[in-house]
């Protein structure tokens, strides 16, 4: 059940949260003030900043409450039915832009672009991971897969998977990646056997 309604305004706190946040940079936003101030549109008379914290508590990050499903956000005390599904929805919203930001983009390592939309797809991930990328005949990214999860210090590479989704794909080329959480940025002796297998396969 919501929180009761004991919320007082204290002093325009949710005018000046929003006013604040409308100007802030978004790499300078505080995550749970984000979520906070998203919650005043399904909680219009009830403390929020408590349920932010529960919910970035309980999840671990912003990226996880947002793809969490309806009863997982219910398990969190003040989350309601109604609050749960504005955040599945938000979670849908959020994923539907960050796709369409990148819709024809061509793929090409050297660019900011290719890294900027990387580094997005990698976001708020914390362990290895491996996504499958699908490129038209102008290497445009048409489509991206997450195929594969790991630990802090690997993932495990399915070569057949990965080239039976190629085969069942209507793409032209696929690319491979995968991130290092440690921040080191050099191919390892297993990513460059890999590479090889899946060039054979």
């Amino acid at each position: 059940m919501p929180e009761k309604d004991n919320y007082n305004e204290h002093e325009g706190h949710r005018e000046r949260l929003r006013n604040r946040l409308s100007v802030t940079e978004d790499d300078d936003i505080i995550s749970h003030e984000m979520l906070e101030a998203m919650l005043f549109f399904v909680l219009p008379r009830v403390n929020t900043n408590p349920i932010a914290h529960r919910l970035l508590d309980g999840f671990g990050s912003v990226e996880k409450v947002l793809r969490a499903d309806k009863e997982e956000l219910m398990r969190i005390k003040g989350v309601g039915e109604r609050t749960a599904m504005f955040l599945v929805l938000l979670g849908k919203f959020t994923r539907a832009y960050a796709k369409s930001r990148h819709q024809n983009l061509v793929y090409d390592f050297d660019s900011d672009a290719t890294a900027l939309y990387l580094k997005e797809l990698y976001r708020d991930i914390e362990q290895e991971a491996i996504y499958m990328l699908c490129l038209d005949a102008t290497h445009r990214i048409k489509k991206e897969c997450r195929i594969a999860d790991g630990g802090f210090e690997n993932v495990e590479l399915d070569v057949g998977y990965i080239a039976g989704m190629a085969l069942k794909s209507t793409c032209k080329y696929i690319v491979c990646v995968h991130n290092h959480p440690s921040g080191i940025a050099k191919a390892s002796e297993v990513d460059r056997e890999s590479t090889k297998l899946l060039s054979s396969a």
